[in-house]
């Protein structure tokens, strides 16, 4: 039995909080945020740099081999941080960049057993911005009401998140899209979030009541930035 497969025996309040780990395994097989930094990284920089810098994070991970946790390589520069300055900077102003991961649209095992915690109404809040969730919760159950998605501050509300009454998916860093509707200002809010290392507004305040009332899960999500979700752990 997987550690999904636990939960929907348990009798306790859960709520699992997943990142970007739960895309890499086949056949989603999205990159990791290291991955895709790189791979932008080497779309934008010479030759040169590319080498000065892929030596520098070598010499970093040695340093993090030698005294154990120190940080991860990739928050000297962040995901959310070089998509903010692409975008301010016109380098890529319709962040074509991210819009890439719309081309990784099959769901791995790891959304299936999301999409069914959801169903059983556990909770499920994701910082990925891809629609995998989704599009496995409707493989799954093709005669039920879509999945509700909550991407914008003012969507997390507390009456809905103790309401039974539809299921939801909480995207705390936006999403590009759902359903047929473009959500990509959703993503836009979170880059400035992460600019300012915090959470605000409702977003705030419903992770606190989960942290409070729930017992959380994390899943493919490594815990180590200090921007504005570990704050609050």
């Amino acid at each position: 039995m997987n550690i999904f497969e636990d939960i929907l025996v348990t009798q306790n309040k859960i709520a699992v909080l997943v990142g970007a780990g739960i895309s890499m395994d086949s056949p989603s097989n999205l990159p990791s945020g290291r991955e895709f930094v790189s791979s932008i990284l080497k779309a934008y920089l010479t030759d040169e740099f590319i080498s000065n810098l892929e030596t520098d994070l070598n010499i970093i991970d040695d340093l993090i081999g030698e005294i154990g946790h120190l940080t991860r390589p990739g928050e000297f520069l962040r995901f959310e941080t070089l998509l903010y300055y692409l975008k301010s900077s016109g380098l890529d102003p319709e962040l074509n960049s991210l819009k890439s991961l719309k081309l990784y649209s099959e769901p791995n095992s790891n959304h299936y057993n999301l999409a069914n915690l959801i169903y059983h109404g556990h909770i499920v809040i994701t910082t990925n911005f891809d629609n995998l969730i989704e599009v496995a919760y409707k493989q799954l159950y093709p005669k039920e009401p879509a999945l509700s998605i909550k991407v914008y501050n003012d969507e997390f509300s507390l009456e809905d998140l103790k309401s039974s009454k539809e299921k939801c998916l909480w995207k705390i860093h936006g999403s590009f899209l759902r359903e047929n509707e473009d959500c990509f200002s959703s993503i836009d809010a979170t880059f400035t979030s992460c600019i300012s290392n915090q959470l605000s507004g409702n977003k705030l305040e419903f992770l606190k009541y989960v942290l409070e009332q729930y017992d959380l899960i994390v899943a493919g999500y490594s815990g180590s930035d200090d921007l504005d979700l570990m704050p609050l752990f």
